[in-house]
């Protein structure tokens, strides 16, 4: 009797077990439409037509799923870790741009920023007489703002403390970027470049070189702010050639070392 007993609790305790874990049994869509729904995402879906949506169980001790969108290219979109079982959205990445009304609501304010900020300002003096253009890094969470000034144009990150395109408040410039700024690399290049160039079309340069086979060259920024250019055979400089890029000029150049 006690052995039947003993028998029917472990009938009950297994079916309980079954029956708990069938309710809590999610599947893939479920985590996908939990996280579709939520604020973060549910606006931005609706103006993406054919978009899509996959899901895993991360199988960790918290029931979390993640769940990933791509827009009808197949480009990221966003993603989220939610709890089917919970209901939640825990965490989440959302790379929508800002929609028209979005646009029209941040563009006065972003340019009251301008308008008013002490860095401006000062390069401007009145940034309100410079027409500007934005829009919205979904990656990066941050409205970007160029300022027309025709070829010394600005451009500026300029986030919210929400970091999304409805937030509007304590905005932070996160910098000011400058149109036909190189990097050092690439202008040290381009007046390397130059510079040669200059140095032979100097027609009594070129003369020097005529009957020089293979000549390579070698090119220095002087302290003064221009470059000398070496003409080589080998290890042998052939002439020596100091040119002022600023302006397209030589200035002065030694035959021999």
């Amino acid at each position: 009797m006690k052995r039947i007993a003993i028998f029917a609790l472990l009938i009950v305790a297994l079916f309980t077990s079954v029956a708990a874990q069938a309710q809590q049994t999610f599947t893939e869509q479920d985590a996908i439409n939990l996280a579709a729904s939520s604020d973060t995402f549910a606006a931005g879906l609706e103006r993406t037509p054919g978009w899509s949506a996959a899901a895993y169980d991360t199988q960790n001790a918290y029931g979390i799923w993640r769940v990933q969108f791509w827009d009808s290219s197949g480009e990221d979109l966003g993603w989220a870790d939610v709890s089917p079982e919970r209901g939640r959205v825990y965490s989440w990445e959302a790379y929508f741009g800002a929609t028209d009304a979005q646009k029209n609501a941040a563009e006065p304010v972003l340019r009251d920023v301008i308008n008013n900020d002490p860095q401006f300002i000062e390069l401007l003096e009145d940034p309100s007489q410079y027409d500007i253009y934005i829009d919205y890094d979904a990656y990066n969470h941050y409205w970007g703002v160029y300022i027309d000034v025709g070829a010394d144009s600005i451009w500026t990150p300029i986030q919210f403390e929400g970091k999304t395109p409805d937030s509007l408040e304590n905005p932070q410039v996160l910098g000011l970027y400058f149109s036909g700024v190189l990097s050092y690399a690439e202008w040290q290049e381009s007046n390397e470049a130059t510079a040669i160039a200059t140095a032979f079309q100097n027609a009594d340069v070129a003369d020097s070189l005529a009957d020089v086979d293979d000549w390579t060259t070698s090119v220095e920024h002087n302290d003064d702010g221009t470059w000398a250019v070496y003409f080589m055979d080998g290890d042998t400089v052939l002439l020596s050639v100091q040119v002022d890029v600023t302006t397209d000029k030589v200035i002065d150049y030694t035959i021999g070392e």
